[in-house]
C-alpha cells in the first residue's frame, strides 16, 4: 500500500515540477496557468472527482464481496496460498483483498479531497495553491489507475480459476 502511495506522490511531484519548470523558464507565466485553470479546468475537476469518489464509494463493497467470493474463496486460490505458506508461513489468505480494500478507500478519499480542493482553495488566484489543486488531481488519477490495475489483476485470477474449474468439470463429465 505504501508503495502505491509513493508511486502516486512521485508521479504528481514530477508533473508539478515540470509545470513549475515551464513557468521558471518563462515559457508560460503563472498568471496564465492560474487564469486557464480558473476558466477551464477547475469546474471540470470538481465535478469529475466528486463523481468518481461517489462511484467508487458505491462500488467498493460490491467489488470486495465479489472478489472474495470469486477469487479468495476458490479452492484453487486456497491451494495456492497453502503452497506459498510452506515457503512463508506469515502469508495471509485475505491479505491481498484487505490491501485492495485499503487501496480503494484511499482512492475514494483522494478523489473526494481533490474535489473539495477545487471548490475551496482552487477559487484563489494564488499559484502555489492552484498547483496544489492540480497536483492533487494528478495524485488521484494515479491512485485510480493503480486501483484499476489491481482490480484487473484480481479479475484475471478469477477468470483463470473459472477456466480451470470448467476444465475440471469437463474432465469429470468424460
Amino acid at each position: 500500500m505504501k508503495k502505491n502511495l509513493i508511486i502516486s506522490l512521485s508521479i504528481a511531484s514530477v508533473m508539478l515540477a515540470c509545470l513549475y519548470a515551464i513557468t521558471v523558464m518563462d515559457i508560460i507565466s503563472n498568471v496564465k496557468i492560474v487564469d486557464f485553470y480558473s476558466a477551464n479546468i477547475r469546474s471540470s475537476l470538481f465535478s469529475s472527482f466528486l463523481t468518481l469518489s461517489g462511484f467508487l464509494f458505491s462500488l467498493k463493497t460490491f467489488i470486495i464481496v465479489k472478489m472474495k467470493e470469486g477469487v479468495y474463496d476458490n479452492e484453487i486460490y486456497k491451494d495456492r496460498v497453502k503452497d506459498f505458506r510452506k515457503i512463508n508461513p506469515s502469508i495471509s489468505h485475505y491479505g491481498p483483498l484487505k490491501r485492495l480494500g485499503h487501496l480503494l478507500f484511499f482512492t475514494i478519499l483522494s478523489s473526494l479531497v481533490t474535489s473539495v480542493f477545487q471548490l475551496t482553495i482552487g477559487l484563489t488566484k494564488c499559484w502555489p495553491l492552484i498547483y496544489l489543486c492540480i497536483g492533487s488531481a494528478i495524485f488521484s488519477i494515479t491512485m485510480f489507475v493503480i486501483s484499476l490495475f489491481y482490480i484487473k489483476k484480481n479479475l484475471d485470477d478469477w477468470f483463470e480459476f473459472l477456466e480451470e474449474n470448467s476444465r475440471k468439470l469437463k474432465n469429470d463429465m468424460e
